[in-house]
């Protein structure tokens, strides 16, 4: 068998045993709402017992120890690369801030109006508006975006022993409002469109911050959707927040191409069914939680690389 034939066969039983361990261990309730493909519908009509699929991971199983004896350790390998190629993707969803918005632009005038402690001031504000995003939808308790941002920079100057002003805080708060685009942007997006591509903004911001966002930085004329988490009321990475970009597009969510600067971001669309792509802009170690991107990159101009790629793939396997 060639090393294409062997390729071609491994994955198809990857993809067989992927599906079929959704079909049987994440089957919905009447209360939940989660993507399910074509395959794994097949499948659920199937397969009605673990005793079948205990079997077929056995001869996955098996499979896998046959190319190990073979010493085909680079055909296997090969074939775990090859697995996000496969997807048809049709549409881009980008997160937005520290994506598309440099989130620690605000350091300059934070720096202006305490000197030596702008980019501490940045790094905490940050951290703790992440943070307050996550306690507040595990504990159910929904702010929207603009008010944790508000409370974590009331966080950040209290922990830095500031005496942080109304006409400060109103100017800091602003300037969120219009955070810097990085400067690859605007031709990036411009390739993609021309591509064909569906392209949308899905956001933990509020409809009012990303508009102001995107009309300070004139990018809204790229995006076919901006999606923000208001509508569902639950921050990302919450699987409601994730679904509204193949709800959006009208595609199955391994149709979608998911962007993000933040590796936990990455995680949870990784692991909601995203193809995926990190931009490391700040060469950043991968968080430990046993899911890695299909691709690490450090800009937007690696997004439009990785595109090329996928759909060359799709022509080739055709």
């Amino acid at each position: 068998m060639s090393e294409k034939d062997q390729t071609k066969l491994i994955l198809k039983t990857l993809h067989l045993h992927t599906n079929c361990w959704c079909a049987i261990f994440k089957r919905p309730t009447a209360s939940e709402k989660l993507p399910v493909s074509g395959m794994t519908r097949k499948l659920r009509s199937n397969i009605r017992s673990s005793t079948q699929f205990i079997k077929l991971l056995d001869d996955f199983f098996n499979m896998f120890v046959f190319f190990m004896i073979r010493n085909d350790l680079s055909v296997w390998q090969h074939c775990l690369k090859e697995i996000p190629m496969n997807q048809p993707i049709k549409a881009i969803a980008f997160d937005a801030y520290g994506t598309l918005f440099d989130v620690y632009s605000v350091g300059a005038l934070a720096e202006r109006f305490f000197p030596g402690k702008g980019a501490a001031i940045a790094s905490t504000w940050r951290d703790k508006q992440i943070e307050y995003t996550r306690l507040r939808t595990m504990c159910d308790h929904y702010a929207d975006f603009w008010q944790v941002t508000g409370d974590a920079l009331d966080f950040a100057a209290e922990f830095h022993e500031l005496n942080l002003n109304t006409p400060q805080r109103a100017a800091l708060m602003d300037q969120y409002a219009q955070l810097t685009a990085f400067e690859e942007n605007a031709g990036v997006l411009a390739q993609l469109k021309a591509a064909g591509l569906q392209l949308a903004i899905l956001s933990n911001g509020t409809p009012a911050m990303l508009d102001s966002a995107l009309e300070a930085s004139g990018l809204a004329e790229y995006f076919d959707h901006v999606l923000s988490v208001d509508s569902v009321r639950r921050f990302k990475t919450a699987p409601e927040a994730y679904q509204m970009g193949p709800d959006s597009f009208g595609l199955d969510v391994s149709e979608v191409l998911f962007v993000s600067s933040n590796c936990w971001d990455i995680c949870g669309a990784t692991w909601f069914g995203y193809t995926t792509i990190w931009l490391n802009r700040y060469s950043h170690p991968l968080e430990r939680l046993g899911v890695t991107p299909h691709r690490i990159g450090t800009s937007l101009a690696d997004v439009a690389d990785f595109a090329k790629e996928l759909a060359l793939s799709r022509r080739e396997h055709k």
